[in-house]
């Protein structure tokens, strides 16, 4: 109603126009935004979200931390005003939304660029939050947004997980990474995605997707957040406001700031669930209903055989007392189980994790990773015998990647052994964690027979050692050794 009135002013009389701007239209405009997301529910959404119990999850997950890539020297100053306007220069295409800009694989023509996107597997591109702040910021940019929708719309940090959900349920784009770009002061949110490429979907495959995405808020797993939920235009036919695509006959929806994670406790303690037949390695329990979990997962009430909290203090202890962090680290988890411990090397900033166990565990590891919000990881299933070749198991993109190697071997010597390929592997650090029952001389003995694999074994040295008991397990001795040479 105020949009013709207003137009008409602006062209015959500009001065009374800006005074009524300021003081009428735009006061009333944002009390107009504010009143349609009350409408579509989003006070309900907001009481919904800060007064339900069993939310503590919220203050763990995400699990992972994201990297810092700084570009201050690599950049031109010009470049810390205005990055998404800086990187549009430097690309032969984009496409840009109200708050960000998605650039395509190889489409940026800047060496910094280039040699950042070689650390992901080749088909991503990235998409570029315009606001700048980080990623625990507003997503939202813009001078005049709905506080109601501000309040709603998750961080960057925590899209994550809402981009996890879209990805398991084949609806959206696989998330890889989520870093920050600093230039000079200012950070900007990255999300580095698969990229996805096809075509607009027709009527009937457009309602099929559509239907999907309305189960799972009718779930609770998600909720809109975007004033008039499913009937605002980013949800309108054919395709979305160009957020939905059809890539290999799947439906898949890109915009996943238009969504949060709703109950997402239920969600992820679901997926624990699922992984208890084939991941629990221990002894069954009738005071714990028979089989449980043998790790524990964060942001779930889910009783498990072992815990983090005393193991992540054991380790940083150690770490601390060798002198070195896992941030910006590689590290191959062999014996990884559900990846807990992958999440807790992600929580401390690695690069990027490997991971093996049996084919019937890794995909319960990589949906509960996925479900934590962990991204910069990969799993391998399979069998861990001698004549396991583990270098031929790692990506392409992660080989060239190897420098500063931390191998995680925990509770896994005594199922597979000392595994050749640790000779082969170019490793800086090991983590060796011993077996119950397994004392002071008989784990020192185990560290001779892995010096003795190799020549290039032998002059691996402890420099730090500790023991830590959590949950059902007993005291488990720890050792963290240097390769030399």
């Amino acid at each position: 109603m105020l949009e013709p009135i207003n137009a008409f002013l602006k062209r015959r009389f500009p001065r009374f126009q800006r005074l009524l701007r300021d003081r009428y239209f735009e006061p009333v405009e944002r009390l107009n935004v504010e009143l349609k997301m009350v409408r579509s529910g989003g006070l309900q959404k907001l009481l919904s979200r800060f007064l339900s119990g069993g939310s503590a999850w919220r203050s763990e997950l995400p699990v992972q931390s994201p990297q810092l890539i700084d570009f201050s020297d690599l950049f031109p100053q010009e470049a810390g005003r205005d990055l998404a306007a800086f990187l549009k220069e430097q690309a032969t295409t984009f496409s840009e939304g109200a708050h960000a800009v998605y650039f395509p694989p190889k489409s940026v023509k800047h060496p910094a660029v280039e040699s950042f996107l070689a650390g992901y597997p080749p088909h991503c591109g990235f998409k570029l939050v315009k606001r700048s702040g980080g990623v625990y910021e507003s997503y939202l940019s813009g001078e005049n947004q709905s506080a109601t929708h501000e309040a709603l719309t998750p961080t960057p940090q925590e899209q994550i997980l809402v981009a996890q959900v879209l990805a398991a349920h084949q609806l959206g784009p696989q998330l890889v990474d989520l870093v920050e770009f600093q230039v000079g002061a200012q950070r900007w949110a990255v999300f580095v995605v698969e990229h996805l490429s096809g075509r607009a979907p027709t009527e009937q495959e457009y309602q099929e997707g559509m239907d999907m995405l309305r189960e799972l808020v009718r779930q609770r797993v998600l909720q809109t957040v975007v004033a008039g939920g499913f009937n605002h235009k980013d949800f309108q036919p054919p395709d979305c406001s160009q957020n939905a695509i059809l890539c290999d006959g799947k439906f898949s929806f890109v915009d996943f700031q238009s969504f949060a994670v709703d109950n997402y406790r239920s969600y992820l303690e679901q997926l624990a669930r699922e992984a208890v037949e084939a991941t629990h390695f221990g002894n069954e329990s009738i005071f714990r209903g028979g089989k449980y979990l043998y790790q524990e997962i964060p942001g779930t009430s889910l009783l498990s055989k072992r815990t983090r909290g005393a193991r992540e203090e054991e380790l940083l202890r150690m770490l601390g007392e060798a002198g070195i962090k896992l941030s910006g680290r590689p590290i191959f988890d062999i014996g990884c189980n559900v990846g807990m411990m992958i999440g807790l090397y992600l929580k401390h900033g690695a690069k990027w994790c490997h991971g093996w166990d049996l084919e019937k565990v890794v995909p319960h590891t990589e949906s509960l990773l996925r479900g934590l919000g962990c991204t910069r990881f990969s799993v391998t299933g399979g069998e861990l015998s001698p004549k396991r070749q583990l270098m031929k198991d790692i990506p392409p993109f992660l080989s060239p990647q190897l420098e500063g190697l931390f191998v995680s071997y925990l509770s896994i010597r005594g199922h597979v052994g000392w595994l050749p390929q640790l000779a082969e592997i170019p490793w800086e650090y090991l983590l060796y964690e011993g077996h119950k029952g397994e004392g002071k001389v008989t784990s020192e003995q185990y560290l001779d027979e892995l010096r003795a694999l190799h020549p290039a074994l032998v002059s691996c040295e402890v420099v730090s050692s500790g023991a830590v008991q959590d949950g059902d397990s007993e005291e488990r001795l720890l050792y963290l050794l240097r390769r030399n040479g």
